[in-house]
C-alpha cells in the first residue's frame, strides 16, 4: 500500500489573493499535482473593483490573517508576527511571494529548516522604493533573495533585471501570468453592456483592466479620427477614478469620438472572459514612464487572457513585446506616443478579417501550447519536487537501535 503524504507548501502573501489571478490558478495546480497549500494573506485590498468569493480547491487552505492599520509598519510587523506564529509546521516547502511576503517566508524558512522559494509577481526596483518601510523590506529583499532555493519571475526580461540588481547566482524560473484554460464564444456579456448604453460597434478594440493614466487610453483617443471606419469602437473596462474618467471623457468630445468610446464598469475576475471574448482585436499599450510597464509582457495577465480569448494583439514597443509577436505571429506593435502609429496598426489588422483571423488563431494556439498556466507553472512544479526530494536525501537516517 502507498503510504507517501503528499507535498504540503506554505506560501505567504502579503495582499489579498482573490484579487491576484496568478495565485489562484497556482492553487489549482498545485491542486492537480497532489500538492497541499496552506496560504497565510492578509484580507486587505484597495475598494477599487468588486471581486466574487473565490472557490479555491480543497487542497488549498486560505488563512487570511487579521490585520489593522492598513498599510503601516506596525501592521506589516504584526502579519509577520501572525505568519511564524500559524503557520503550517508540516510544510516542506516555504514560498513568499513578492517582497513583502519574502520577508517573512525567509524568516520561516531559516526557523524551520525549509526549502525557500521567491515569487514574485510584482517587482519593485530599487529606485521606485519610495516610503521607509519599503526601502526596509527591499533592503532585506536585496540582502537574502539570493539565499532563496528557487527564484520565479513572470517575464523573462523582469527576471533579467531581477538577477541582475537582486546578484542572483541563478537565472529566475519564468512562469508567465496566465490563465488556465482558453475562453470559448458560448455568449458575451460585452455587447449587451454596450447595448444598454445605446452603442454599437461593427468592430472593437478592448483595453481590460485599470482605467488610469500611462496606460495609453489617451493616446488612443486621440488616434479614433484616423481610423478605416466611424463604426469600430474603443471599449475599455475596469476601476478608476472620477476625475480621470471625466478627464477621458472630456478629451473623446473634444476630438468629437465620444460616439465611438465606451467606459464600463469593472467586473469580479471569473466574469471578464465573458467581455473579452466578443472584443475583436486587444489593447495593451503602456506608456514606458512606469518601471514595471518596461516588464509587461508574459507578466500581463491582460495580454495573455487576450490570448487565451483568441485576440489579436495591440503592444507598446518593448524588447519582450517584440519577442512575443515575433514568436507567436499574432499582433502589431504600435508607438504609444504617436496616435498615427496607433491608427496605422488598428486599421491594418482591423480592415483585414483574414489577418484578423489568423492573428487571432495564432494567439489561441500560442496559449494552448505554450502560455496557459498549466504548462507555465509545470516546471515549478518540477523544482518543488527536486527541492523536496534533496532536502529528504540530506536529512539523517534514523537509528533502528539494537
Amino acid at each position: 500500500m502507498n503510504t507517501t503524504k503528499p507535498m504540503r507548501v506554505q506560501s505567504v502573501f502579503y495582499n489579498n489573493p482573490d484579487y491576484y489571478p496568478p495565485m489562484i490558478n497556482a492553487a489549482f495546480v498545485l491542486a492537480q499535482h497532489g500538492i497541499r497549500q496552506q496560504l497565510l494573506c492578509r484580507e486587505y485590498q484597495p475598494a477599487v473593483m468588486p471581486q466574487g468569493d473565490i472557490d479555491y480547491p480543497a487542497a488549498t487552505q486560505v488563512l487570511r490573517l487579521p490585520q489593522a492599520g492598513g498599510g503601516t509598519l506596525a501592521a506589516y510587523l504584526n502579519f509577520i508576527w501572525n505568519v511564524l506564529r500559524q503557520s503550517d509546521p508540516a510544510a516542506e516547502i516555504i514560498i513568499g511571494y513578492d517582497m513583502h511576503g519574502f520577508l517573512p517566508a525567509r524568516l520561516l524558512a531559516w526557523l524551520r529548516r525549509r526549502p525557500l522559494v521567491y515569487h514574485c509577481h510584482d517587482y519593485l526596483n530599487n529606485a521606485s522604493a519610495a516610503t521607509l518601510s519599503q526601502r526596509i523590506i527591499k533592503t532585506f529583499e536585496r540582502r537574502f533573495a539570493r539565499t532563496a532555493d528557487l527564484v520565479i519571475a513572470p517575464d523573462e526580461y523582469l527576471a533579467s533585471y531581477m538577477a541582475q540588481e537582486l546578484r542572483l547566482s541563478r537565472f529566475p524560473l519564468v512562469a508567465a501570468n496566465a490563465p488556465l484554460t482558453t475562453v470559448e464564444r458560448s455568449g458575451s456579456k460585452l455587447t449587451a453592456a454596450l447595448d444598454a448604453l445605446g452603442k454599437h460597434f461593427t468592430r472593437i478594440l478592448f483595453r481590460q483592466g485599470r482605467v488610469g493614466p500611462n496606460h495609453g487610453i489617451e493616446v488612443t483617443l486621440r488616434s479614433l479620427p484616423l481610423w478605416a471606419r466611424q463604426d469600430w469602437g474603443f471599449v475599455v473596462m475596469g476601476p478608476g477614478s472620477a476625475d480621470f474618467v471625466d478627464t477621458l471623457w472630456s478629451l473623446a468630445e473634444q476630438l468629437g469620438v465620444a460616439d465611438r468610446f465606451a467606459i464600463l464598469p469593472p467586473v469580479d475576475y471569473p466574469a471578464v472572459a465573458s467581455f473579452t471574448i466578443a472584443a475583436d482585436l486587444g489593447h495593451a499599450l503602456y506608456e514606458p514612464a512606469i518601471f514595471e510597464h518596461q516588464f509587461s509582457t508574459t507578466g500581463s495577465n491582460k495580454i495573455m487572457e487576450y490570448m487565451a480569448a483568441g485576440l489579436p494583439l495591440l503592444l507598446s514597443d518593448t524588447p519582450g513585446n517584440r519577442k512575443l509577436l515575433d514568436e507567436c505571429r499574432n499582433g502589431l506593435i504600435a508607438d504609444v506616443a504617436a496616435p498615427e502609429s496607433i491608427a496605422e496598426a488598428v486599421n491594418t489588422i482591423l480592415g483585414d478579417d483574414q489577418l484578423a483571423r489568423q492573428m487571432g488563431a495564432n494567439s489561441r494556439n500560442a496559449f494552448e501550447t505554450t502560455y496557459n498556466y498549466a504548462q507555465q507553472y509545470a516546471p515549478v512544479i518540477a523544482q518543488l519536487r527536486q527541492l523536496t526530494t534533496a532536502r529528504h536525501q540530506r536529512r539523517p537516517a534514523k537509528s533502528s537501535g539494537e
